[in-house]
């Protein structure tokens, strides 16, 4: 396995007065694992769950089950059932691995007073969600809402009858006519959309694999705190060193963008532990908010 990266700090005081200072502190990283060789005969190993391992992927990456597409990246669609055909074989459908994080603290300080506020975010990085799966198979969310109204797949269709490549691998090809492809014109409904009985045929229960992996950015309020020591002539007179009460909050706002909106889903979560493992949700318990008061008493 190769791993490299970067890490960089930054430390810095906008303002410093006598009554009032700012700081600010930064990181920013960076790290890539690639897997370089594996033993000899050994293609491919399974890790866990849906993580894999293989010469030239990125380490832990998640394989499984897509749709048929076309060498131009167009969805093979079954022109009886108008959803797209599932490929035979599977392969990575996505990397686990953020491609960086970044963490910005905050702090402003008042006479006795400190408020620290704590932001970071973690771009890139796939994950697979059974819970999102699940809502939108079972039309649990408003992202899935008018579930009757109709809709045609955007792609070309397929032809029912597979052929084998070169490389010995079953696989779709476009259905020609005149030697052109055909646009999609079967309408499904939203229903169909995400809930089939079927294997394959939906984008979400009993869907191909990629449809239940999301990119995993997210932006992210992580801490605010709010502090207040006594002044040291006060504390004297009790016999005391220092007395610090703060009041704080953790995971008080996220946005994950490239996540199903009304799912509200934390791609944070991360349900299956153990070696290797990475980026699997299926069934975690949601993230929660946390408040907290603080008395610091230093005799």
């Amino acid at each position: 396995i190769r791993n490299t990266g970067w890490e960089i700090a930054l430390d810095l005081s906008p303002v410093a007065t006598r009554n009032f200072q700012w700081d600010i502190r930064g990181i920013f990283t960076r790290n890539r694992n690639t897997v370089e060789e594996l033993v000899q005969g050994l293609l491919r190993a399974q890790l866990g769950g849906y993580n894999w391992i293989e010469a030239g992927m990125p380490y832990g990456f998640l394989r499984g089950s897509f749709s048929a597409r076309s060498e131009d990246g167009q969805l093979l669609i079954n022109p009886t059932s108008g959803m797209p055909f599932l490929d035979p074989n599977q392969d990575m459908v996505g990397d686990p691995n953020a491609d960086y994080k970044v963490g910005l603290t905050n702090t402003f300080s008042f006479k006795g007073f400190t408020l620290n506020v704590l932001v970071d975010a973690t771009i890139g990085g796939d994950f697979y969600s059974e819970t999102i799966n699940g809502m939108l198979g079972r039309g649990v969310t408003r992202d899935t809402e008018n579930r009757e109204k109709n809709a045609v797949i955007t792609g070309i269709y397929g032809n029912p009858a597979q052929v084998t490549g070169a490389d010995g691998l079953n696989r779709y090809v476009p259905l020609l006519d005149a030697g052109k492809t055909i646009p999609n014109q079967t309408r499904v409904t939203t229903n169909d959309l995400f809930f089939t009985a079927g294997t394959g045929a939906s984008f979400a229960t009993n869907g191909a694999f990629e449809y239940a992996v999301f990119d995993g950015t997210i932006y992210r309020l992580r801490e605010i705190s709010l502090g207040y020591s006594l002044p040291v002539k006060w504390v004297s007179k009790l016999k005391l060193t220092a007395i610090n009460l703060s009041l704080s909050g953790r995971n008080l706002w996220y946005l994950a963008p490239n996540v199903p909106k009304y799912t509200r889903f934390d791609p944070d979560i991360n349900s299956v532990i153990g070696s290797g493992t990475q980026g699997v949700e299926t069934g975690g318990a949601p993230s929660t908010k946390r408040y907290g008061i603080n008395l610091n008493v230093t005799f």
